[in-house]
């Protein structure tokens, strides 16, 4: 620069003038002793040595990339306008002081009346710094120490609100903020200057103080009353926030601003649930609030615990807590944006098991007010159908002990004559039923029949609804002690109380069948709570009425303690409940294997069932009664007849057999032709072998006539498979009425196992 004004004799003069009374149409200009085309809209002239044009215009340009554009001559300019001026303007303001012109800084604003020219600006933030860092302008009566900060200060004070609004827009990015910060000094001095709005606690508003000692809320974070010494900038447009960063304004940590800066509120306010909004979606924050009672609810101003909180717009929470608004448990309406975050502190924004427990706590303190909702009852229904729809992922033993189930007010007659419940609900492990109804209505409410559980239901949770054995057993007692004496009950309603008094025996026997109930344990052997029919039909009848000693299954029709066919339906739960059991031994009777596949059956039964055949040459004499049968047969099957008749070739013909009825003795015989010996039973006037055969029933009582005759005759032939088989089917009808006479019988024909079964059946159940 000093070149070119050797070159062209250029000296660095210049000067900045002012009037006094400082006209509102007064615009400055520029000057080179004379007047120049620029205008700089500053409210100042500036005149200098100008390196000109042949127009004398366009000194300032603010492009630099013009074709043909003069360098040299734009850097002259710029050196006058931005190093030597502002200066020279710095003594315009003392002079000013020093005249004590009012307002002296806004009317002599370095800054021009509009955003441009842009070099108008520029020099006007030289101005201010050539004014912060000269010591005798603003301070120079050693009242105060005279150093930047109180330069500054005093500078502001005595600008007016709207030069600081003005220096504040020149400082957003889109206009002078690039400017600023290429500049450090000026960087410095400009973060010094108190005119950024920075939030207060007081009621007075926002304060205006430096960028240097604020803090930036991350973007959407609000602003809320604070308790420590820190600063917050208010930024608005949201664009301004480049202007602390380029100044280099630190952001604070949302999570140490939420916890360590702000002064949570004892009450809720409109401007705290706008905070609150904005620092949830900081997973940091979300987690520290999760044991501070510090959320808003929807009805009242009182701060809650997450936890104790809901979400309104669930029909559960809705219908449970009662969704005309007038309660507390509901999140406040402007935080549900973030329910899905407060979710995971404990927020009750979907029915989980923790929020059902809740639920179902609230409708037992709602039962127990003394008004209760009149809609109480839709309450409850509505949170056991959510129930039943999500069964799966519900523990239905942590909510067993909350009556949550409404329950059947009524059972109509007779029941109601003793069915009474003051109450809406009923708990899990007290309510049953309806298809358990008859077995313990007595003892517990039955569930209403709205609330039925599905099968699905039932199907994962058999239990549920279900009586245990000690209710049952209950309700016996209670149709026994109370049922049977009421005179109501015997006159009208007989039927049903002994309807009542089977099916509890009917469902006892059912349980033993699936597995030990341990009835014992509930009935004492000398309860009569059996109802056997021993004396007359009459369910009331106290001498029907048995204990456990008194009865013993399987007992004969007539015998001591025999057990009525009705009672003997249900054998488990009477043995279950002490009932002994007349059974039979563990003893096997063995059967050997009889062989006669080697004989013409058909041909054989038409030579025996034709008694005028001449191959019949022997007679059987039975009781008076001759049965014909052939030698050769009786000596092919029989080694006892072959030995008989080949050892004596003239022995009788006929054979005379007593104590035995004829048709036993045809029996035999089918037998000995090689029948099975249940063909043989039920075809003993016919030739069919095993043609439209009818089942024979081995354990009939009037077979044992004949089971006798086929044993005798079995002995008295060595037929030892005959034998082995009557043993057997007569211990099958060995009952202790006959057992010593059958083992009389047994010892005289030599029957060792029939024998053996009956010594083992009157041990195991002798004192019966």
């Amino acid at each position: 620069l000093m070149q070119y004004a050797r070159r062209y004799r250029l000296r660095l003069l210049g000067g900045v003038a002012a009037p006094l009374d400082n006209p509102k149409d007064f615009k400055g200009r520029m000057y080179s002793f004379i007047s120049l085309p620029d205008t700089t809209n500053l409210p100042v002239h500036l005149n200098g040595t100008w390196a000109q044009g042949s127009d004398r215009a366009m000194l300032l340009i603010e492009k630099n990339d013009i074709p043909d554009l003069d360098h040299l001559k734009l850097n002259w300019n710029r050196h006058i306008l931005l190093n030597f001026l502002p200066k020279l303007h710095c003594k315009l303001l003392l002079e000013a002081f020093k005249l004590k012109i009012n307002d002296t800084i806004s009317k002599f604003w370095p800054f021009p009346s509009t955003s441009n020219p842009k070099y108008a600006v520029e020099y006007g933030f030289k101005v201010l710094k050539h004014m912060f860092q000269n010591e005798n302008i603003l301070i120079n009566d050693g009242s105060i120490e005279n150093n930047v900060n109180n330069r500054v200060e005093i500078f502001f004070k005595h600008l007016s609100i709207q030069r600081i609004e003005e220096l504040r827009t020149l400082l957003l990015p889109k206009y002078f903020l690039g400017m600023v910060t290429s500049d450090d000094e000026l960087k410095s001095l400009v973060r010094l200057f108190p005119i950024w709005e920075h939030y207060s606690n007081s009621d007075s508003g926002k304060l205006l103080k430096p960028a240097s000692c604020g803090f930036l809320l991350h973007s959407g974070i609000r602003w809320y009353k604070t308790r420590t010494s820190i600063s917050f900038i208010c930024y608005s447009p949201y664009d301004t926030i480049s202007t602390f960063v380029g100044l280099n304004v630190p952001y604070r940590d949302t999570n140490s601003y939420t916890f360590e800066d702000v002064e949570f509120p004892r009450e809720c306010n409109e401007s705290y649930v706008y905070f609150l909004f904005s620092v949830l979606v900081d997973n940091r924050v979300v987690q520290g609030l999760r044991d501070r009672r510090c959320f808003p609810n929807s009805y009242t101003k009182c701060l809650k615990n997450i936890t104790d909180l809901f979400d309104p717009n669930n029909h559960v929470f809705r219908t449970v807590f009662g969704g005309n608004g007038n309660t507390d448990v509901f999140l406040h309406s402007g935080l549900l944006e973030r329910a899905g975050i407060l979710s995971s502190i404990g927020f009750n924004n979907t029915v989980n098991q923790s929020a059902f427990n809740k639920c179902a706590d609230k409708i037992e303190e709602l039962q127990n007010e003394l008004e209760p909702p009149t809609d109480l009852i839709y309450r409850g229904f509505t949170l056991v159908d959510h129930l039943y729809k999500n069964i799966n992922v519900f523990n239905l033993e942590s909510i067993r002990r909350v009556p949550i189930f409404p329950i059947a007010k009524s059972l109509g007659k007779p029941h109601d004559l003793y069915y009474h419940h003051n109450q809406n609900f009923g708990c899990l492990k007290d309510v049953i039923l309806p298809q358990y109804r008859d077995v313990a209505w007595s003892q517990m409410p039955l569930i209403a029949e709205n609330v039925i559980p599905p099968p699905h239901v039932i199907q994962k949770h058999p239990s549920f609804g279900k009586p245990n054995v000690s209710t049952v057993v209950k309700h016996l007692r209670f149709l026994y002690h109370v049922l049977r004496i009421n005179d109501e009950w015997k006159n009208s309603w007989a039927e049903i109380f002994k309807h009542n008094v089977f099916e509890v025996y009917k469902w006892l026997e059912e349980e033993s069948l699936k597995e030990d109930i341990g009835l014992t344990i509930y009935i004492r052997s000398n309860d009569p709570l059996f109802l056997n029919f021993n004396m007359d039909q009459d369910p009331f009848n106290r001498d029907n009425w048995v204990t456990a000693n008194d009865l013993v299954l399987n007992r004969e029709l007539g015998e001591e303690k025999y057990v009525d066919p009705r009672l003997a339906k249900y054998p488990t739960m009477l043995k279950n409940a002490g009932v002994k059991e007349i059974k039979p031994p563990n003893f096997e009777i063995r059967i050997s294997q009889h062989d006669q596949s080697n004989i013409n059956r058909l041909r054989s039964f038409e030579f025996l069932l034709d008694q005028s055949s001449p191959l019949n040459d022997i007679t059987f004499s039975v009781n008076g009664e001759n049965i014909k049968t052939s030698r050769y047969m009786l000596a092919s099957s029989s080694k006892f007849f072959h030995r008989k008749f080949t050892a004596d070739p003239t022995s009788p013909i006929t054979i005379t057999v007593g104590d035995i009825q004829p048709n036993s003795m045809r029996i035999l015989l089918r037998y000995l032709y090689s029948q099975d010996i249940d063909d043989a039973i039920q075809n003993k006037n016919s030739i069919n072998i095993r043609n439209n055969r009818v089942v024979h029933d081995i354990n009939r009582s009037s077979n044992l006539s004949l089971y006798k005759d086929l044993l005798k005759l079995a002995d008295d032939y060595e037929l030892d498979h005959l034998k082995e088989q009557m043993e057997f089917r007569i211990s099958r009808l060995i009952k202790m009425s006959n057992a010593t006479t059958m083992k009389t019988f047994a010892e005289t024909l030599r029957a060792k196992q029939l024998k053996q079964y009956c010594d083992h059946y009157i041990r195991d159940n002798s004192g019966l």
